[in-house]
């Protein structure tokens, strides 16, 4: 269940009332309170918080937010024989130097990384100008994919992302294996908050490691009533949407 299809179950009125902390995606709002902006990316509208974002993400200009580090970019290409982290580098390795992946070695998946983060710093920067519709550019022809920009912008800790025009094709077309449904739920409301896709494969230590510091630094403990907590749960791909349609 993706963060869109969980929101759109609840009405406007709720996601205000809760102050959800994060970038929503939603077609429906004829509003916006002050200090959000509604973006349109590839026919879908997102509701962008920048302050947030730029103290989660290292997309804004100043230099804290340049501090922080991108979310992991998970690769399902359909040319894959798995799902793969394009910057593997950035997890905390947990399970010891035989099993720990590098990425800093592979060129070709380290400059993939770069690229994309150069487009959300352009993408950032023409939302903060006043861009309103997002479109395809030049210089974004190899790294652009709608669901990997509309990750980024919600602020999740892990996004995907595919070499393939089409979304419906994807290395995990042909796998048997279950995916694990994270969500960030407000015990309270018992809403989720967050929700995003893990392939098993790639639900290493080191992944459950990174999302439980991802976890700590989005709690806010300085809120009353808090009752946040994170929910893995393992589910079989054809009981979900194609990761890439599934925001």
């Amino acid at each position: 269940m993706s963060l869109l299809r969980s929101l759109e179950r609840s009405a406007p009125q709720e996601l205000h009332y809760h102050n959800c902390p994060c970038n929503v995606l939603s077609c429906d709002y004829s509003f916006c309170p002050s200090g959000l902006c509604i973006v349109e990316i590839a026919g879908k509208k997102i509701l962008v918080n920048l302050a947030i974002l730029d103290r989660r993400m290292p997309w804004g200009p100043d230099p804290a937010s340049r501090q922080n580090k991108p979310p992991l970019i998970m690769d399902i290409s359909p040319g894959l024989a798995a799902p793969r982290l394009l910057n593997a580098h950035d997890l905390p390795h947990t399970e010891g130097p035989d099993n720990a992946i590098s990425t800093v070695g592979n060129s070709r998946l380290y400059y993939m990384t770069s690229e994309i983060c150069d487009m959300m710093t352009e993408i950032r920067q023409l939302i903060a100008d006043g861009e309103r519709v997002i479109e395809k550019r030049r210089q974004w022809h190899s790294c652009w994919c709608p669901a990997t920009i509309w990750g980024c912008l919600m602020g999740l800790p892990v996004v995907f992302w595919s070499d393939s025009e089409s979304e419906k094709r994807t290395c995990l077309s042909d796998q048997a294996d279950s995916l694990w449904e994270v969500e960030w739920i407000d015990g309270e409301a018992r809403l989720p908050v967050y929700s995003f896709l893990i392939p098993h494969s790639l639900m290493t230590a080191s992944l459950k490691a990174f999302l439980q510091r991802w976890t700590d630094s989005i709690f806010d403990r300085h809120l009353p009533h808090q009752s946040f907590y994170m929910l893995q749960t393992r589910v079989s791909p054809r009981s979900r949407p194609g990761p890439l349609t599934s925001l």
